[in-house]
């Protein structure tokens, strides 16, 4: 039986918690994530992770937007940078 390879852990695990971190954190996952697909390719051939890049990819897509914000030119935020007014005339 093969022994597996423990996951590297992130760069900054020293580092203060806060939302640079998370980002931090989510990069250092697709990296480890990345690795590993390509490692799935190598050695069984390249369409033995083709089904899973995709939902991996939108699953990491997901993750960065929860721990980085919305962007900034994203419809919602300027949306909730908008006065509010209470009538229109």
């Amino acid at each position: 039986m093969e022994s597996r390879r423990a996951a590297p852990g992130p760069p900054s695990q020293g580092s203060a918690v806060g939302a640079g971190s998370a980002a931090e954190l989510v990069y250092h996952l697709a990296g480890a994530l990345g690795t590993e697909l390509q490692e799935l390719a190598r050695r069984f051939g390249p369409n033995a992770a083709a089904g899973l890049v995709p939902l991996v990819v939108r699953a990491l897509e997901l993750l960065e937007k929860a721990a980085v914000g919305p962007a900034p030119d994203s419809v919602s935020h300027w949306l909730l940078l908008l006065p509010r007014t209470a009538s229109r005339p």
